[in-house]
């Protein structure tokens, strides 16, 4: 009896490691580049606001906030969240807001629940997606998607990632490519996208519940695994895999909206404050 409970104790400790550092490697690094970029967002629209009145955000957000929305109504529809109202541009200058995607679900669906978590990061996919697909349409012709590392380790994620960002970021700035119309409009439309993915406080609240379902049921995955003697280092490495691309991406995203922010600084330097 005593081995059994050894064993299950082992294999409980097996597995609550092997979802810390799953846990770690999906999220730590997301979790940072989200709040890098809602504080460059906010640094943005607060600067715009407090030169050119508050409908200034409207610059980047006629594109940026329907990708947001409409990423948020697209994972509705893939977890089975029935879409009330979509909003896809609706600015009030009362509240804020922007847009909004009004959705109910099944409260005794755990695949409903769990996708509440997914539905409120939707705008980083989203908008991820979307700034790949202008990068393909648009980008600088030099840049090409980097490998992942052969060591897959979260280190060389993070320096792929960032190679395929600084490398984007050098081939707009090359005496060519700096002539080109199409590279201002990229940087534009690319700006537009980066300043509102990043998901609302009111996104984040509503993916927390979602959150803990997907935790339980990674630790009950990795407790099979760890009973059926599976290596974990195996769905460690796959997370690496599927999160360097989104990585670069959101990468790329803050590196043009710290451009742009230099620029808007720079640009309204000599407007005055206007009044609150």
């Amino acid at each position: 009896m005593e081995h059994v409970g050894a064993h299950i104790l082992e294999t409980t400790l097996v597995a609550l490691a092997a979802s810390g550092r799953q846990v770690l490697l999906a999220l730590g690094p997301l979790a940072l580049v989200t709040g890098a970029l809602r504080l460059l967002e906010r640094a943005l629209s607060g600067r715009l606001a407090s030169r050119l009145g508050w409908h200034s955000v409207l610059l980047t957000a006629w594109l940026g906030v329907p990708v947001h929305e409409l990423s948020h109504a697209a994972a509705c529809l893939l977890f089975g969240h029935r879409v009330e109202r979509l909003r896809l541009l609706a600015p009030d200058s009362i509240t804020g807001q922007l847009g909004s995607v009004d959705h109910a679900w099944d409260r005794r669906s755990l695949y409903q629940q769990v996708g509440r978590f997914f539905i409120g990061i939707a705008p980083l996919l989203g908008g991820a997606l979307a700034l790949l697909l202008l990068t393909l349409l648009l980008g600088p012709a030099p840049v090409r998607w980097p490998d992942l590392p052969d060591d897959g380790g979260l280190l060389s994620s993070l320096q792929s990632a960032g190679r395929l960002a600084l490398d984007l970021a050098a081939a707009m700035f090359s005496p060519h490519a700096a002539r080109s119309g199409l590279t201002w409009l990229y940087l534009y439309l690319a700006l537009c996208i980066g300043a509102h993915m990043a998901p609302s406080t009111t996104d984040l609240r509503g993916s927390v519940p979602g959150l803990l379902w997907l935790l339980l049921f990674v630790l009950g995955s990795n407790l099979v695994a760890a009973l059926l003697g599976a290596d974990p280092s195996l769905a460690e490495h796959a997370l690496l895999v599927a999160l360097t691309p989104l990585l670069a991406l959101l990468l790329t995203a803050l590196v043009l909206d710290v451009l742009c922010l230099v620029v808007v600084v720079l640009v309204t330097a000599l407007l005055p404050r206007r009044a609150a």
